[in-house]
């Protein structure tokens, strides 16, 4: 009973620790050495490569893999009702 408990508490606690950081300086603590490496590293494939990966969670994207997970999940709770 107290584990669960005690399991979110330090969850919140870790939660905001990380959210005043990053609330005030935009950047997580070890977050600015791989920011400046990344920077330093410029070239046309990382940036090719995040310019993917944002757009992947752009809502364009996730709008239709929500939904086709939400099917998915629907036919599947269907199906195993059926066997009941």
């Amino acid at each position: 009973m107290r584990r669960p408990l005690v399991l979110a508490l330090l969850s919140i606690l870790l939660f905001i620790g990380l959210a005043l950081p990053a609330a005030h300086q935009h950047l997580l603590p070890g977050d600015e050495l791989v920011y400046r490496t990344i920077q330093a590293e410029h070239s046309r494939l990382l940036t090719a490569f995040f310019h993917t990966v944002t757009q992947a969670g752009n809502y364009w994207v996730l709008t239709p893999v929500w939904a086709g997970v939400l099917l998915w999940q629907l036919l599947n709770n269907w199906y195993w009702l059926q066997l009941f």
